[in-house]
């Protein structure tokens, strides 16, 4: 069920350059929300449609949600100067969620940018209810500074590794690369990627080589978040193509249409 809230921040933190968590006090929204879902922000200041932001956590006994932005633009930017204690319409929660396949006792996360918030939600989430699963973790950057959500994802994660574009820190090249170079020696039972589309794609291409099952969050503009303007839509095989929002935004890799001129 969705709700239009008023969340209360409570907390900005820095995660790395550009790219900063934002908590809210949001109780309706924390009850119910699910690892994959995401919320309809306002971004003040400007007449700015709402944004979307993937979770990050929701704690319903403290009745707190996040996520991660990065500040890139005026709404971006409009949001990032707002103070500790103001509040925010919100709209959520929006869309569907990750599942766990019931045998895959091994599960790789692959994050780029902003997608590594909800990895970091499905990762908590399965240390609660399947401690026995086994996470990998997979963060992609341009270069070091940018390296997003390592230290969060240490909480859940037996490994994290990461790669940059320039080799300032990991492994030097894309994330789907190093995940190429894991699978030649180790071996993984299920994908989840969060992310840039061409780093999903990728990511989709090496899951079917190796008949793993893998699920993608798909990222698009979005004004409304529940499927009203039609607005972001995806191919969906055998389906014709589907609203993110609301079909999505997390889809089975092997069913998206992936087209070049979407990355």
């Amino acid at each position: 069920m969705k709700h239009l809230a008023q969340g209360i921040i409570t907390r900005r933190t820095e995660l790395s350059e550009s790219y900063f968590l934002l908590e809210l006090e949001c109780q309706e929204i924390a009850r119910e929300a699910l690892p994959g879902q995401f919320i309809m922000l306002e971004c003040k200041g400007e007449t700015f449609l709402k944004r979307p932001m993937g979770l990050s956590s929701a704690d319903p006994e403290k009745g707190v949600i996040s996520f991660i932005y990065h500040v890139t633009g005026k709404g971006t930017r409009s949001l990032h100067s707002q103070l500790i204690g103001e509040t925010i319409e919100v709209i959520g929660p929006l869309g569907n969620s990750f599942w766990k396949e019931k045998n895959a006792r091994t599960i790789g996360l692959v994050a780029g940018g902003t997608g590594i918030g909800p990895l970091l939600m499905f990762g908590d989430w399965a240390l609660k209810n399947s401690p026995e699963t086994e996470i990998i973790g997979f963060i992609g950057a341009k270069n070091a500074k940018m390296i997003c959500g390592e230290k969060e994802m240490k909480r859940f994660a037996k490994e994290v590794y990461c790669a940059t574009n320039d080799g300032s820190f990991g492994y030097k090249g894309f994330v789907t690369d190093l995940l190429t170079e894991f699978l030649s020696k180790n071996s993984l039972e299920s994908i989840i990627a969060c992310g840039p589309t061409q780093m999903m794609k990728k990511t989709a291409e090496i899951a079917s080589e190796r008949n793993l099952q893998c699920q993608v969050s798909l990222e698009e503009h979005m004004a409304c978040g529940f499927g009203a303007c039609i607005g972001c839509i995806a191919e969906i095989k055998g389906q014709g193509y589907a609203m993110i929002c609301a079909k999505g935004p997390v889809f089975d890799a092997s069913e998206v249409v992936w087209k070049e001129s979407n990355l």
